[in-house]
């Protein structure tokens, strides 16, 4: 940074291409907090340029300037050189090509598994390779990167030689979420899976780990309930074959599709467990939303998850597959175990709804 910032420093929140759902929960509260800083004379004028369908997060973007964006344009805008606002946030993992010198540049963590180089033939594509790249020198070229959990800025300084430290900070996602109703049934009848269908998500793994235990035990029927979109097609492929697998044994799967923030709400509050098995995780906010709730969680125990959750949830193996999904549902069988989970995941979400974006004057 050249010059120091003025007392209410003009923003731009570039954000046209944040169309993923966990994207779309961190980007409402961006807004959400954007909005807070400009009526409490943080910050002054503020633009977000939002995607053509983000009307969540233009419902609380309460005195900011909105501009809808359609991707294409968007990535084009995001290239090229950007306005004369005092800061600059690139809410995609990139920052403008040829950005003005004088400008404070932030740039939000999403993706910490982009900026790896891959040989892999599902990661070695040409546009894998641009968005690597874009990353990793916009990276470089930031005055503060903003990631939410020390594992993602862990991995940013691990490939981006470049990276000042310092520069780099971790500001945890709080989602706006229902008060806790903390009721818990004597078994588990009900669980939900949430999340887009992408392949290192892997729902497949957890639908059949919720199929091998539920197939174990007598009693009550299971229903798995899962809400997002699919948005790769082998993800959509495998979950389909696990759900039919399901279906075949006995279980009924619900298949909500893309739903509203409002509406996953609603399904973490009818639900007894959350199952992850995700492979990656930048964010983690179903993780934060159903601590937030009072449900009891089963996830991979990968580095951001154990950063966001610690020992509030149920974890299984790194490596671990639908075998361990189902052992991990039959160690919270016990409606103790479920309320202890609960409440400490309550006090690991205790925090301000919010995201905050802005370099600290």
């Amino acid at each position: 940074m050249t010059r120091p910032l003025p007392q209410a420093p003009t923003v731009l929140l570039a954000a046209g291409t944040s169309t993923g759902a966990g994207t779309t929960v961190a980007l409402v509260e961006a807004c959400r907090t954007l909005s807070t800083q400009m009526e409490t004379g943080e910050v002054g004028r503020v633009e977000v340029h939002l995607p053509a369908d983000a009307d969540s997060a233009a419902a609380v973007a309460n005195r900011l300037d909105v501009v809808r964006v359609r991707r294409w344009r968007s990535i084009f805008s995001e290239m090229a050189s950007p306005s004369d606002s005092d800061i600059y946030i690139g809410f995609a993992d990139r920052l403008p090509l040829m950005a003005r010198s004088q400008q404070f540049r932030v740039m939000v963590v999403q993706n910490p598994h982009l900026y790896e180089e891959s040989d892999a033939p599902s990661l070695g594509t040409f546009a894998r390779a641009v968005r690597t790249r874009w990353a990793r020198r916009s990276a470089a070229m930031a005055d503060l990167v903003v990631c939410a959990t020390d594992a993602s800025r862990s991995a940013i300084l691990a490939v981006v030689p470049d990276l000042v430290p310092e520069r780099v900070v971790v500001r945890p996602i709080r989602p706006e979420t229902p008060e806790p109703s903390m009721k818990f049934n004597d078994r588990i009848t009900k669980v939900v899976l949430l999340g887009d269908l992408y392949s290192y998500k892997r729902f497949d793994v957890a639908l059949d780990g919720i199929t091998a235990w539920a197939t174990q035990r007598e009693g009550e029927p299971v229903e798995a309930v899962h809400c997002g979109s699919g948005r790769d097609e082998q993800a959509v492929n495998d979950f389909r074959a696990a759900v039919d697998r399901a279906r075949n044994a006995g279980m009924t799967v619900h298949e909500r599709g893309a739903v509203s923030h409002e509406q996953a709400m609603v399904e973490l509050g009818r639900a007894d467990v959350l199952v992850s098995a995700s492979e990656v995780e930048t964010q983690g906010l179903t993780i934060v939303e159903a601590m937030a709730v009072g449900l009891p969680v089963i996830a991979r125990g990968i580095a951001p998850v154990l950063d966001i959750a610690g020992d509030a949830i149920e974890t299984f193996p790194v490596d671990g597959g639908a075998d361990h999904v189902a052992q991990a549902l039959s160690n919270l069988e016990d409606v103790g175990r479920r309320r202890e989970l609960a409440q400490r995941g309550l006090s690991r979400a205790a925090m301000a709804a919010g995201w905050n974006l802005l370099p600290d004057f």
